[in-house]
């Protein structure tokens, strides 16, 4: 188990606050994120259930569970939220969290908030040790939590201590005495102290002051409050007391802690982009979010959308903004495109915040370059190195699981290269170079080998590559580079684009010669073909050529999405969980001509297809089955448009 960030989240009430955290998000394969609400009104909606926000609620969401916090201003919400990778070897701890998932909510009271701070604190710590310490701290109350539940509701002296952290949090914005809290409670000052230092092992009004620090630890980094202004709103009586107190806690000093830790929220207003750094554990992966069905609420989500094209021009690279209005997608440019000569294929590293893109150009210099861009808070792209390395004709370029390096085929040299990535993302340097050899039945398309995609497997250690021209599926090992796995398709297929499953056991091709969907096992450390789809008869209407595309797995990978060119239609699978097989649900036009790449947003709400031969993106809404909604689509002008990928 590995803390990827935890965060502090104080009184949550201001318009651009409410709209960033309270946005719908889910998490990849193998995060967990829990959430801890220690004061506040309104409602937590986690997948299809909606409760009620009470203090002291503790919440888990796993993967792919999209969730939301809805607040109201007048009873602002304060909570933690820590965000989990689990690896696949803790198959118990993923057992325990989606039980804690399935019994929410659970109440632990809000007198485990300095436990959480600690966990904040060491989790984000640059010693490996302290966020080791933490995740040990974490993965015991977990445990505590699911076997033994009522042993976090504690007991009537625990309750006395809920009722006295309930009045302090309520006051804390407030100058109250001892006597106060102990009026309240109708106890005595020294049986309290005593009680209390039992408990919490401090005395009461340091733990108060803690409140308060810890308070002000939130205006700062989340607002632009001037430092005298959360002194007054804290009741300090006055700015130099403030500062001094809170460095006696922290260590540091209020607008020192504010240079290192600020995390302003917020990044849209009233329709403008704002430039804005964002949270570590928020990046691209939370920037957007579409309205969903529980909120309704039209929140803009971004796509990068890349083309070859027209004329004598070249391709660039573009932001494109998705919005909902009146229930109905709205498409529009965000910003300036970015020239990136080609743009055939596109990845995107949502820790580090970079873009790469693959060049699909036939002349020196670029040729077989990838474009590295950072996008900034504003969600712009911002160029910062073309790598080129030998080969030609790029088509295809993907992430590994640990982030640290390029897989990128290129379609004329017959090559797949490994690219190393630094500590900030860039492309450095060629770290392996796959050479195929042989070749195919169809003399003009496969008289050399055409490896057209390249996916990691999620599992760790292997490297899954399809090539056009020798109609063959490689499966590479990554750690020992011994000859490959091969898997030897029918003469004629043409192996173009690959989709694997979460959790890397079902993977699935499409073949642009023969046209067909192949669905593959990996059991016992080799693939078995389990089923063959024919897909040009799941299209009757389809006349003359007709080349398969896409592929993409989505809504949990409960979906399987395929786009054929000429036939200009998506076809939509449903996929069997047990036996990894698809069963064909829907065919519909894709909305332009020659549909090369589609996606499905983050949310699962939309889908969009880039089309290369009408030069336009095309966007349809999707049900809550992942089918397509009656109607038309809304379409954008986009020259050449080859690639289209979500960014956030």
């Amino acid at each position: 188990m590995d803390i990827m960030d935890a965060v502090f989240v104080y009184q949550m009430k201001e318009k651009k606050e409410l709209r960033w955290h309270g946005r719908v998000h889910g998490h990849g394969t193998g995060q967990y994120e829990i959430h801890y609400f220690l004061d506040g009104s309104g409602s937590f909606t986690n997948g299809n259930t909606r409760f009620t926000l009470k203090s002291g609620s503790f919440f888990v969401s796993p993967p792919q569970v999209v969730h939301s916090i809805q607040a109201e201003e007048k009873d602002p919400v304060t909570y933690y939220a820590v965000l989990l990778t689990i690896g696949k070897e803790e198959e118990k701890l993923c057992d325990v969290l989606d039980s804690l998932f399935a019994s929410s909510p659970h109440m632990l009271g809000t007198n485990h908030r300095f436990f959480f701070e600690e966990i904040r604190e060491k989790g984000l710590s640059s010693s490996a040790l302290r966020r080791q310490e933490a995740c040990h701290q974490l993965f015991s109350l977990l445990y505590q939590i699911a076997g033994t539940p009522e042993a976090i509701t504690g007991s009537r002296d625990d309750h006395l201590i809920e009722r006295a952290l309930r009045f302090m949090q309520r006051h804390v914005r407030d100058s109250i005495s001892l006597g106060d809290i102990c009026g309240d409670l109708r106890l005595s000052d020294s049986y309290f102290i005593r009680l209390f230092k039992k408990r919490m092992h401090q005395a009461p009004m340091k733990h108060f002051m803690r409140l308060k620090v810890e308070a002000a630890s939130a205006l700062l980094t989340s607002t632009d409050k001037s430092i005298k202004e959360i002194a007054a709103h804290l009741s300090y009586s006055s700015e130099f007391h403030f500062s001094k107190q809170f460095k006696s806690h922290t260590g540091l000093s209020p607008s020192v802690y504010r240079s290192h830790y600020q995390q302003p929220i917020g990044y849209i207003s009233e329709g403008n982009v704002q430039p804005a750094p964002v949270p570590r554990h928020e990046r691209l992966r939370h920037h957007g979010g579409l309205s969903s069905p529980e909120t309704q609420e039209p929140v803009d989500a971004f796509f990068l959308a890349g083309g070859y094209g027209t004329g004598d021009s070249l391709g660039s690279l573009h932001v494109l903004k998705v919005s909902i209005k009146d229930g109905m997608p709205a498409l529009s440019w965000h910003g300036a495109s970015q020239e990136s000569v080609n743009p055939s294929y596109i990845a995107v590293d949502r820790k580090k915040n970079i873009v790469y893109a693959v060049n699909e150009i036939f002349t020196p210099p670029l040729m077989g370059s990838v474009s590295a861009f950072h996008v900034s808070t504003s969600l712009h792209l911002e160029q910062d190195v073309v790598f080129t390395h030998q080969g030609g004709c790029a088509c295809h370029v993907s992430l590994s699981p640990d982030h640290d390096e390029l897989w990128c085929c290129q379609y004329l040299a017959g090559t797949v290269t490994g690219i190393g990535l630094d500590e900030k993302g860039m492309p450095v340097s060629v770290l392996h170079t796959i050479v195929h050899e042989g070749s195919g039945q169809d003399s003009e398309r496969q008289a050399s080998p055409h490896p057209h995609c390249a996916l990691p497997d999620p599992r760790g250690g292997g490297l899954y590559v399809a090539d056009l021209g020798t109609d063959c599926l490689y499966r590479y090992n990554v750690k020992t580079w011994a000859s490959p796995e091969v898997f030897r398709l029918p003469p004629g297929t043409g192996p173009r684009h690959l989709a694997v499953s979460q959790d890397g056991r079902f993977l699935y091709l499409v073949s642009e010669l023969s046209n067909q969907l192949f669905t593959f096992i990996r059991e016992k450390d080799s693939l078995h073909l389990i089923d063959t789809r024919e897909l040009c008869p799941e299209c009757p209407d389809a006349s003359g050529e007709t080349y398969a595309a896409g592929i993409f797995l989505a809504f949990g990978g409960r979906r399987l999405y395929v786009s054929l060119r000429g036939a200009d239609e998506i076809l939509i699978y449903d996929v069997d969980a047990s036996s990894g097989c698809a069963r064909l649900l829907q065919r519909h036009e894709s909305g332009g001509a020659w549909p090369r790449s589609f996606s499905v947003d983050d949310r699962n709400l939309l889908l969009l297809a880039a089309h290369q031969k009408s030069h336009d993106i095309t966007a349809w809404r999707l049900t809550q089955d992942g089918l397509f909604m009656e109607g038309e689509p809304v379409r954008i002008s986009s020259p050449g448009a080859v690639c289209i990928v979500p960014l956030c």
